[in-house]
């Protein structure tokens, strides 16, 4: 016996049906169709994950136009729901979701990030800027286990904080590091508000400018049409007046003809005859008058019928002109039997029998050309008409060209003012961020000359232990921590601008005036701890005199305050038995020139009150 079929897995449509988003050996999967060579993203069978161009989320998108945290995709009692978290929007289907809104996908659905291209006719651009995004897809296979987003954060929050810390930190040194922590994480959080701020204008006003590339596009075709129609229409009404040009001759001669059988006043006795065969053509000259009247209602429903159409009015004129050639056609047969019958009225004459016969033929055929120079009068009108109606259009096509040269006119101008905008947005941007950088590079260097002299000033702290010899232990901390402070001071001096600047700055202040140190657009923080700083270090060398058990403490507090989280907190935890690690946070400009200061102060003795005051400026 054959072994059995195994039985195919179920289908989306299948699960959908059931009322659930996945079934037992089912995953779901996010297709990016924005790569081609890019790999499916698994998703879980319950948790959040989450979309956005910031390295914290689940699936990252380096393109510019994506927020740092675009959506949240909710996986929950086999449903999947998408959040948009951006500013610019998530599509679900080319279907915009607001920023809040809940939307509930399943399989075969299209997620978008970014706005669907609006086609116009001919692009702007070789290469039209692709798209971001993802299907929803069901595939045979195990789900990946379940993903939470607040697990994630916290384990890259404990992960940050053990490479950060100090290996023994004690109570003190973890809330000064607390501090500079929080003062830190708000420097950042500013700079990349601002950067995200500058970014968003960036693409607004690149986004409006390729708006008003594209309608100015669109108005140019316009005008190009509107002056194809107004071509038309001349030489439309060119071939209007040709037509009446040649329909004039043809009225004179009528009116000539109808002269000549005024003059044709003859018997009509010789024409009994003939009087049969004229009788039998006059009936079909009827039918044919009939079928032209029938030919002449078509051509006026015709008429009316382009002219509400407007857009088939060639192809029906050249109708019309062709059908007026064989009316013309008819008229010049009309015109050969007009002859035949002259040559038989001259014939009529030599036969004065028959000049009464002759004569009610002729008049029949009288009233047969009156008929045919009343046809052709109203044609004649109907022409007249229709050159009225080619002038009324071709009024309406230059109004509305005049309309359309006005807006391009104006179009023009708002891209002009768009890209000089752009321009200007993007110069700021470029200044705020030489600004950025060069803030960063002295923070950089600042920091590196006071780890030098705090790792001298720890190394003299930490040999107190090691003394036994009565009064030792506190002038040789501070001998240390002078002989610290002058090599930091000589390793500031040695860089490139490290804290040569704020000394500077200092011996400015004292020279001729209380002037601001470079960086002054920081925080109220740093001021305020500068300016204790410079208080505490006016009472330190006080305090190493009349006290000498006081040398240690207030030397290690001075730095502490001057710059909450600088090299002087580790110092502490490396003194009480380890070794601290270099640090990279920024720190306080004022921090070198109160070093300075405290250094010139510990080699003289104490400060004179002027200098007190000098130190307290520079501090604010």
């Amino acid at each position: 016996a054959p072994p059995p079929r195994p039985t195919p897995p179920p289908t989306a449509r299948a699960c959908r049906a059931a009322g659930r988003g996945e079934v037992e050996g089912m995953v779901r999967q996010l297709v990016p169709l924005h790569e081609a060579a890019g790999e499916a993203y698994r998703l879980p069978k319950e948790g959040i994950v989450t979309i956005g161009r910031r390295l914290e989320n689940h699936i990252i998108c380096r393109d510019i136009s994506v927020s740092g945290k675009h959506c949240l995709l909710k996986i929950a009692q086999g449903l999947l729901e998408v959040v948009d978290c951006s500013s610019n929007g998530t599509f679900v289907n080319d279907r915009k979701l607001v920023k809040g809104q809940r939307q509930t996908i399943g399989d075969g659905d299209i997620l978008s990030l970014m706005k669907p291209v609006v086609p116009t006719g001919e692009a702007l651009t070789p290469t039209p800027p692709s798209r971001v995004q993802f299907r929803l897809d069901l595939r045979p296979g195990d789900s990946p286990p379940d993903v939470h987003l607040e697990d994630r954060n916290a384990q890259g929050l404990s992960l940050d904080v053990a490479l950060s810390l100090p290996p023994t930190p004690t109570a003190a040194a973890l809330q000064r590091g607390a501090t500079t922590d929080g003062f830190a994480h708000s420097l950042l959080v500013q700079e990349q508000q601002s950067k995200a701020k500058i970014t968003g204008e960036l693409l607004l006003a690149r986004r409006r400018l390729d708006e008003e590339r594209a309608r100015v596009e669109l108005l140019s075709k316009e005008l190009r049409r509107a002056r194809a129609s107004l071509e038309d229409e001349r030489l439309r009404r060119a071939a209007a007046q040709e037509a009446r040009e040649q329909q004039l001759p043809e009225a004179t001669q009528l009116r000539a003809e109808r002269r000549q059988l005024q003059e044709l006043r003859a018997s009509h006795d010789a024409l009994i005859e003939q009087h049969d065969r004229m009788e039998v053509e006059l009936t079909a000259q009827v039918q044919r008058a009939a079928s032209l009247e029938a030919a002449q209602e078509r051509n006026r429903g015709e008429l009316e019928r382009t002219k509400a159409g407007g857009a088939q009015t060639a192809q029906q004129l050249e109708e019309l002109q062709g059908r007026l050639q064989r009316a013309q056609a008819s008229t010049e047969r009309f015109e050969r039997q007009q002859a035949e019958a002259r040559l038989a009225a001259e014939a009529a004459q030599r036969e004065a029998e028959r000049l009464q016969r002759e004569f009610c033929a002729e008049r029949a055929a009288r009233e047969q050309l009156e008929d045919q120079r009343q046809l052709l009068r109203s044609e004649a009108e109907r022409a007249e008409q229709g050159e009225r109606a080619a002038r009324d259009l071709l009024e309406a096509a230059a109004v509305q060209r005049g309309e359309l040269e006005g807006r391009a006119a104006r179009s023009r101008g708002d891209a002009e003012a768009a890209r000089a905008s752009a321009q200007e947005a993007q110069g700021r941007h470029e200044a705020e961020l030489g600004r950025i950088e060069g803030i960063r590079a002295a923070a950089g260097r600042l920091t590196d000359g006071l780890r030098v002299f705090i790792e001298r000033w720890s190394h003299g702290i930490s040999e107190e232990g090691c003394s036994d010899e009565p009064g030792f232990g506190a002038a040789r901390p501070a001998a240390a921590s002078h002989e610290a402070a002058a090599d930091g001071a000589a390793c500031a001096d040695a860089g490139p601008v490290t804290a040569s600047p704020a000394a500077v700055q200092a011996e400015d202040s004292e020279a001729g005036g209380t002037q601001r140190a470079p960086g002054s657009d920081e925080s109220d923080e740093e001021d305020t701890a500068a300016t204790a700083a410079a208080d505490e270090a006016v009472h330190g060398p006080e305090a190493d005199a009349d006290n000498p058990a006081q040398a240690q403490p207030w030397s290690v507090d001075l730095l502490s305050r001057a710059a909450a989280g600088s090299p002087a907190d580790t110092a502490t935890g490396a003194g009480a038995g380890g070794t601290a690690p270099p640090l990279t946070s920024p720190a306080s400009p004022t921090c070198a020139a109160t070093a300075a200061e405290l250094h010139a102060g510990s080699k003289g003795g104490s400060p004179s009150p002027p200098k007190r005051r000098r130190l307290h400026r520079s501090g604010r």
